[in-house]
């Protein structure tokens, strides 16, 4: 079933590309120049300060970060709004459960 969710939100992700976000970030994090396990970590300690139903927006370069957002959301119950990808950066909006 998981495999399922990230197939859908990659072939997806093109499309979401093409327009703004309509999210509003309740906090940003920037976690460009990070890999693996680093920028979850951060996520994961960012999410811990914030309140149920507050979004926060990852900023990614890591292409790992595509799964590791996906997985880490569906893992944690938290739901990954959106993904876009700009010229070398990965954008998650995720909302807190």
């Amino acid at each position: 079933m998981l495999n399922k969710k990230i197939m859908k939100l990659t072939k997806t992700q093109p499309l979401l590309a093409k327009r703004e976000n309509p999210f509003r970030a309740d906090r940003e994090l920037d976690v460009r120049g990070l890999v693996c396990p680093l920028p979850i970590l951060r996520t994961k300690k960012a999410l811990s300060e914030m309140s149920t139903g507050q979004v926060i927006k990852i900023v990614a370069t890591d292409p790992g970060s595509v799964i590791d957002f996906q997985v880490f959301a569906e893992q944690t119950a938290n739901d990954l709004l959106s993904f876009t990808e700009s010229v070398d950066e990965f954008i998650f909006y995720l909302k807190k459960r």
